[in-house]
């Protein structure tokens, strides 16, 4: 760009001098510098400047504006723009076609205002697009050096990228598809920030988007995530966190992966994080999410949301982190076996396996809901009906790892079969991850309260019991789930069951709980249960609580209304109602 301003300075004459300070200064991040130095100061800036299309709109748009500019007596614009009828036509232009206005600070920016004329006659009426230079047959007469017309051509390129910055968009059917950008693409981001956890593989990175630059597919999907949405009207800001990969074949899968996870719909998709955008740039992938700063470790490990969680007795159904936990169960069955084919015209399946499911993986929203995010271990398989399948075990997290992590890499491969309960067999690697999970927020949920920022101390005692047998670290033994998980399950079974005043209906719930979780924990897969079993078995246990607990409800109404209980059997026990309008007491059953 700089030898382009040397061979290309704007004209002392042309009225256009006058307008670029305010093009400048509708420029993000802003510029507040020496008028002298401006260009070089949005050129510095590489590929991080683009212009504002609100702040351009509100200067750019004003018919006195548009007149002056129009009016210029220069040389070169009264070249251009021609006889007075030709000038007639230029303005109505700029009423009939949505995309005129832009070419203004377009053309300022340049320094060749005089271009607008040959512009405005070759954009459509219905088009908000900008024009390409491949449509302007006359370019080689306004710029006759091919040096001057080269330099154009590549300002002219990056110009058109800085006021028409790329805009994610979701298409009709709700799928995330991979984009192709060129290297000059420009990205309204703002306040980009290296978040301070890093994952295994890429660099993850939070920015900001003005509302300007949020298409309504994604300010959409976005309302799920209210804590990732600040500010109101014009000066709203949606937050998003993007992680980069260098492109192989190996991350290309992962793309192709988010792409399919994308298209989950129903009750699995509420606890799996939302792709936003999907797009190749310059030798990498790039993922953009909702930005979602707490994950499930540091509610677990570092005492992040202390005040969110109730003291007193506990109960399982309804504390919102045991309900999210059966919704990440929800989740993984929909991985496994809910995603839609991408060939909806063939009798095509798609198996899913996640393969590095642990807290830090889930992540936790403001508004309390968890979600399955990385899946970089990931791997997806699509089939024919009744084909025969075979997978390679990807391994994640050593601690989550379930039992056959430990086979030999022939034995990684899952035996061709006809059985169908075969691939559920292979899926159930996540199942043996997710009871991990489960226990440790059940751990966790019984070591309340915490002062916030703290580690639970029993999480810790569990972990230091993990390792002192072996294999260190994982949950597993040679032969059995490790004996200090045995001892966990039957120490929350009893604490719960032990808890005053007693609730059979929640104690029954427990039971359910803990062995559904020691099967989970079968060291043989087979024997595990998979994860759509699991879902059904969860949903199963909360409707039979919630049928229990109605029934009981019904009953102590049943005993008031017909004065048949005995008040000698609850202490304290005294009927209370309403005092109507002579003063009486009406009870509540009454009314």
């Amino acid at each position: 760009m700089d030898h382009y301003r040397l061979l290309s300075p704007i004209s002392r004459d042309c009225r256009s001098r006058e307008h670029v300070y305010k093009v400048i200064q509708c420029a993000y991040p802003p510029i507040e510098e020496d008028a002298d130095k401006l260009f070089e100061l949005v050129e510095d800036r590489g590929d991080k400047t683009f212009f504002s299309l609100q702040k351009l709109r509100k200067h750019f748009r004003k018919t006195h504006i548009i007149k002056h500019l129009m009016e210029c007596s220069c040389d070169e614009c009264k070249a251009e723009r021609g006889t007075p009828t030709d000038k007639e036509r230029y303005s109505a232009y700029m009423d009939e076609k949505p995309a005129a206005w832009l070419l203004i600070p377009t053309m300022i920016y340049l320094g060749k205002l005089h271009f607008i004329y040959t512009w405005l006659d070759i954009l459509g009426t219905e088009t908000h697009s900008q024009v390409q230079l491949s449509e302007v047959a006359s370019l080689k007469r306004l710029l006759p050096g091919d040096l001057e017309r080269n330099l154009f051509k590549s300002a002219y390129e990056r110009a058109l990228k800085m006021f028409s910055p790329f805009i994610f968009k979701i298409d009709t059917s709700g799928i995330v598809p991979p984009k192709h950008l060129v290297n000059f693409e420009r990205f309204p981001f703002e306040n980009e920030l290296k978040a301070a956890r890093q994952g295994q593989f890429g660099t993850l990175t939070y920015f900001e988007i003005r509302r300007e630059y949020v298409d309504t597919t994604v300010a959409s999907r976005m309302e799920a995530y209210p804590s990732s949405i600040t500010g109101q009207g014009l000066a709203r800001k949606y937050h998003f966190a993007r992680k980069v990969l260098k492109t192989s074949r190996d991350y290309t899968m992962e793309s192709e992966i988010l792409s399919l996870v994308s298209r989950i719909n129903g009750k699995g998709s509420e606890n799996i994080i939302t792709l936003m955008a999907l797009y190749h740039w310059r030798e990498s992938i790039h993922f953009v999410f909702p930005r979602v700063q707490t994950s499930l470790y540091a509610v677990l490990r570092q005492g992040q949301f202390q005040d969110q969680l109730p003291h007193g007795t506990l109960r399982l159904p309804g504390h919102w982190l045991w309900d999210q936990m059966v919704g990440v169960a929800d989740a993984l069955k929909a991985i496994h076996t809910e995603i839609p084919s991408p060939f909806p015209e063939n009798e095509d399946k798609v198996i899913g396996f996640h393969f590095d499911l642990k807290p830090d993986n889930i992540l936790v929203t403001a508004d309390r809901k968890l979600k399955i995010t990385d899946f970089g271990q990931a791997v997806i398989e699509i089939f024919e009906k009744d084909e025969m399948i075979s997978t390679s075990l990807n391994q994640g997290d050593p601690k989550y790892n379930a039992p056959e992590s430990r086979i030999s890499p022939r034995d990684a491969q899952l035996a061709h079969s006809d059985e169908p309960s075969d691939i559920q067999v292979f899926l159930n690697y996540d199942v043996w991850s997710l009871a991990c999970i489960m226990l440790e927020v059940l751990i966790f949920l019984l070591d309340q309260p915490l002062k916030r920022g703290t580690e639970s101390s029993d999480l810790h005692e569990f972990d230091e019991s993990l390792n002192k047998e072996t294999p260190k670290l994982v949950f597993f033994g040679d032969l059995d789930v490790k004996a200090c998980v045995h001892q966990k399950i039957r120490f929350i079974e009893q604490k719960f069951l032990n808890t005053t005043p007693k609730d059979e209906i929640h104690d029954q719930y427990v039971i359910e709980m803990c062995k559904l979780l020691r099967e989970m924990f079968s060291h043989n897969k087979s024997l595990r249960p998979h994860s759509g079993a699991v879902s059904k078995r969860l949903e199963r246990a909360k409707t039979v609580y919630q049928d229990a607990c109605r029934q009981r409800g019904d009953e102590l109404r049943t005993s008031i209304k017909t004065k048949k209980f005995d008040a000698g059997d609850i202490s304290g026990f005294r009927e209370i109602g309403w005092l109507d309008d002579d003063n009486k007491v009406a009870s509540f059953l009454d009314m």
